[in-house]
Formats: C-alpha cells, structure tokens, sequence
C-alpha cells in the first residue's frame, strides 16, 4: 500500500475526478493515475493536491498511516476489527469536516464580494 491510495480515496470522498484533479493542479490525468497506482508523488505536487482537497499533506500522510494500520494489524477478532473501521471512520470524518469549515469559508467570502 502507498500514499496514492490515499488520495484517491480522499479525492473519491470529495467527489473530484482524476480529471478534475489534474485540471486544478496543472497536471494530466495520466500522472494523477500514475501517482494513485504507484504513490510516487513530489512534494510540490502533493500540496497542491492536498490544497484542493482542502487539507494538507500531513493530513494525507496520517490518512495514509491509518489505511496502513487498519490493513496491517492482526484482525485477531471481530472487536478489533471494528475498532479499526470506527478509527478509520473518525479520520475520515475529521478531514471531511476540514472540508465543509473551508468551503464555508469560501462561500462566505464569495458572498461578501458580490
């Protein structure tokens, strides 16, 4: 498992295509695939996915960490197993709710130009 993965699931979770993405970082689809497939992304890059996505690189590397820990720990039992999905499913939300506070931001200021 990579770091695209996680991207692709953020960017999936924002409702975004690879398209869309690559239009609003000056990239073409094809890198967006290549870095979802092979997680091999620049620093630069990531930001500026990051930033339309409405997060940052950091959040995207804890996103990552947590997909890494849920895939990787022993799944013994059913409770862990559901603790791993309920920890999974708080990140998500964290980063969703990151989300909503900045396109509000956003609308706000738009509103207030007009």
């Amino acid at each position: 498992m990579h770091i695209g993965i996680a991207i692709k699931k953020l960017r999936q979770l924002a409702g975004i295509t690879q398209q869309d993405l690559a239009d609003a970082v000056n990239k073409t689809k094809g890198l967006i695939s290549q870095i979802e497939k092979t997680g091999k992304v620049n620093y630069y890059t990531l930001k500026d996915i990051a930033k339309l996505l409405k997060t940052t690189p950091e959040n995207i590397e804890e996103y990552y960490q947590s997909l890494l820990s849920v895939k990787l720990k022993p799944q013994g039992n059913e409770t862990q197993k559901n603790q791993q999905e309920i920890d999974l499913l708080r990140l998500e939300n964290k980063l969703l709710k990151e989300q909503v506070t900045l396109l509000k931001k956003h609308i706000s200021l738009l509103e207030t130009k007009q």
